[in-house]
């Protein structure tokens, strides 16, 4: 699943943009122009970022009404995959998806709209209010589809519900299902419960200004090192302590009776102490201390410290150049999406399971892989020319893996090759307000040299590009 095209309204220097996304997109434009804002409206809908007043648009202006003061943005999803449908449920049933976000000053949280498809008027019983006018709604139906379950006398909502989504995933129904445009999914896509789109996309941002030694040092909370081995220092953690834990039963429980002993002890007098001066107060009264001695466990908390060797010589990498410390955020970033060899590294054979078995839940699980998209903000800063060609190769290569997207927001030619003119979008700033533009070889061809003249236009456009030659720039299309 890929992200197809965005929509955004009144977010920071953007008052409405309409645009494609590729699978490698590159913004180019002057400094304020929005091609960041972009990166971080997408990463408010898909990551949850907090919204203020200062991100509002028309926040200050002479507009009035809801609509002035909200913001929204709109992705669309293409390339829906097998697992994708299934974790999506209702809207992941046509060729695309699209969800909207939206938040409006003053309000307490976002909203999620999900366009899904539904069957015709199946709409009026999931919105009835009451389970009873539900019922009397999905009768009706039945009368026009024949085919829909025939419910219990006192059907609950969620029955009613699972005999609608079978007739909708039907293949047969496929042609009957209607467009509901308006369908808030604020539960299913994360704000109350799981967050479904994580499972099918996961996207990483690297920022141009970043605290890096913290994120890659460890030690900060949601940091890129806690995200990336996390999950798994706790898993090897507890499956150390377990082990340790059964190795040294007989001294744990040395201790711990030596522990209720002692505590017996001292609670009992103290408990003597008590309960005379308690008698004085209220006659045939007692109070007992009854000591509870928790079974004992290590429970150690693993820390983690990245270090760098750079030709022999090893430092912490917060003593790493500026250019060193972002390349191995990048890497690190990058290796946040489960891959093929993490899934063969997770899926290796069990116990009693055939060679078959294995293979099958291997595919399986590689089949259910989500998508990345990486964005980065400047990916050139802190890089040596050399070296940003060669990030900007890898970059590309990144994107044409089949689960994989990237933009970048960069003032840089080298991130853009001659193959990847059309993937531009130029960003300026007029009145305040964020444009933006993109063409192709066709529509640049005829509009110049005219039709029957793309290899020319394609030439030129290959000339201009600096990954051929150092010397050459692209200030025409930048700028």
């Amino acid at each position: 699943m890929k992200i197809s095209h965005v929509s955004i309204r009144n977010y920071r220097s953007i008052e409405k943009l309409d645009m494609p996304i590729n699978d490698y997109t590159a913004l180019v434009g002057a400094n304020g122009s929005g091609k960041s804002s972009v990166l971080y409206a997408i990463d408010w809908i898909l990551n949850g970022r907090i919204l203020s007043a200062d991100d509002v648009h028309s926040v200050g202006e002479a507009e009035e009404g809801a609509e002035a003061t909200t913001v929204s943005v709109e992705l669309t999803f293409d390339e829906l995959g097998a697992a994708d449908r299934i974790r999506l449920e209702k809207y992941g049933r046509g060729d695309s998806l699209t969800v909207r976000k939206s938040w409006t000053v003053g309000e307490p949280k976002p909203k999620m709209i999900g366009k899904s498809l539904q069957g015709p008027d199946f709409v009026k019983v999931r919105s009835a209010v009451g389970i009873a006018n539900a019922r009397s709604e999905y009768n009706t139906l039945r009368t026009a589809h024949s085919e829909l379950g025939e419910p219990t006398r006192l059907a609950s909502m969620p029955e009613l519900e699972s005999l609608m989504s079978a007739w909708e995933d039907d293949p047969e129904h496929q042609s009957l299902l209607v467009a509901v445009d308006d369908d808030e999914a604020n539960s299913f896509f994360g704000f109350d419960g799981q967050n479904r789109l994580k499972q099918c996309l996961r996207m990483v941002l690297v920022p141009a200004a970043s605290d890096i030694p913290s994120e890659v040092a460890g030690g900060k909370k949601g940091s890129a090192v806690n995200d990336l081995i996390g999950v798994l220092m706790g898993n090897a953690g507890a499956e150390a302590r377990e082990a340790w834990i059964v190795k040294n039963e007989a001294v744990i429980g040395e201790l711990t009776d030596s522990m209720r002993e002692k505590i017996a002890t001292a609670t009992g007098l103290e408990a003597d102490r008590v309960n005379k001066r308690l008698q004085a107060l209220i006659s045939n009264s007692s109070l007992t201390f009854t000591p509870e001695v928790p079974v004992w466990v290590p429970n150690p908390t693993p820390v983690v410290t990245t270090d760098v060797s750079i030709d022999g010589i090893t430092n912490d990498v917060s003593r790493q150049g500026h250019g060193i410390q972002r390349a191995v955020m990048i890497a690190m970033f990058e290796s946040l999406a489960p891959d093929e060899d993490s899934a063969e590294r997770d899926h290796l054979a069990e116990e009693g399971e055939t060679e078959v078995e294995t293979e099958a839940r291997l595919q399986t699980a590689k089949s259910q892989l989500p998508s990345l998209l990486v964005c980065i903000e400047e990916p050139e800063i802190y890089q040596h020319p050399i070296r940003a060609r060669a990030f900007a190769r890898v970059l590309s290569d990144l994107a044409e893996q089949p689960r994989a997207q990237v933009l970048l927001a960069t003032h840089s030619p080298y991130f853009v090759m001659p193959a990847q003119f059309e993937s531009l979008r130029r960003f300026t700033l007029s009145g305040g307000k964020s444009h933006e533009a993109h063409t192709t070889i066709p529509d640049v061809t005829a509009s110049t040299l005219g039709a029957g003249n793309e290899s020319k236009v394609r030439r030129r456009s290959a000339s201009s590009c600096p990954q051929r030659s150092l010397k050459a720039s692209l200030p025409t299309l930048l700028y």
